[in-house]
């Protein structure tokens, strides 16, 4: 049995409905008339669209902290020591794109996106020092550290401009707003 939470048409006024559904049912929005409202369709592919982009971001801080070791070691030898940095900061840099409103570029301003993406890269790289200062490792390198947030933060602020400008030219030239997109 599904518990399901209805607005009712006629009043302002939520009610619960216990119910066992015979066939699969279609979440979509009621309106007023009856008809099921097919956006969920849409919400879907949003959905796989903010996954996609959190997946290149992902891809472009992890190249962004193999390029930034390469060129202070020349090599990837040794990158065992460093690797908890990239463990620590990755999902944290994702996680604060997310919370800075960032991680659907392409519903934001540009200034937007470079602010809050720039505060999410400084809260990650101080999180990310003070456990390093608090663990106290010997063998650490600050222009590892410095480049791989610098790196970092350069590709994935030029992904999601880029991002919002090829949104906005699909956008307008399909004659639709982001509501409807979305």
């Amino acid at each position: 049995p599904y518990f399901l939470i209805c607005q009712s048409a006629d009043e302002n006024k939520l009610r619960g409905t216990l119910f066992t559904p015979a066939e699969p049912v279609n979440l979509g929005k009621v309106k007023k008339g009856g008809e099921q409202d097919s956006r969920m369709e849409g919400k879907q592919s949003s959905d796989l669209i903010k996954v996609v982009i959190a997946l290149l971001d992902l891809g472009l801080i992890t190249a962004a902290f193999y390029l930034a070791y390469w060129l202070r070691f020349d090599g990837l030898q040794g990158l065992e020591s460093f690797i908890w940095l990239y463990y620590f900061s990755a999902p944290m840099i994702l996680f604060l794109l997310m919370r800075n409103g960032v991680q659907p570029a392409f519903v934001t301003e540009v200034r937007n996106i470079f602010t809050s993406t720039l505060k999410a890269f400084a809260i990650a790289g101080v999180a990310s020092s003070t456990i390093l200062y608090l663990s106290k490792t010997a063998d650490y390198s600050r222009l590892v550290f410095g480049s791989y947030f610098l790196l970092a933060g350069v590709f994935v602020l030029l992904a999601k401009v880029m991002v919002k400008r090829i949104f906005d030219a699909h956008l307008k030239r399909g004659g639709m707003n982001i509501r409807f997109a979305m």
